[in-house]
């Protein structure tokens, strides 16, 4: 059984997350597409992501650096500042 803080950080990738890495980053991180060899689509659950820390820190490197996404659509500051703490805190609290 899931402790409340995994439930809630699954709830919140499945409404908030994912929503956000389907507008802006699915487009070039796919299984047919891999630029920079990530497909980011390929983590539709929040447990796949901590299990793939490496990609996620190189992911959140190209969003603090804002040079993912390269072209529009681009998030607005907010959702990025968003997607920005929400991995970090993610692939921080791994063990």
């Amino acid at each position: 059984m899931l402790q409340a803080e995994d439930m809630l950080a699954a709830k919140e990738f499945d409404e908030k997350v994912q929503p956000l890495l389907k507008k802006y980053c699915n487009r070039c991180h796919n299984e047919k597409k891999a630029a920079a060899k990530v497909d980011i689509a390929r983590f539709t659950a929040v447990d796949m992501l901590l299990k793939n820390r490496k990609d996620w820190l190189k992911i959140l490197e190209k969003l603090e650096d804002e040079e993912m996404p390269p072209e529009e659509p681009l998030p607005t500051f907010d959702e990025r500042r968003y997607l920005i703490e929400w991995v970090d805190r993610q692939i921080n609290d791994i063990d």
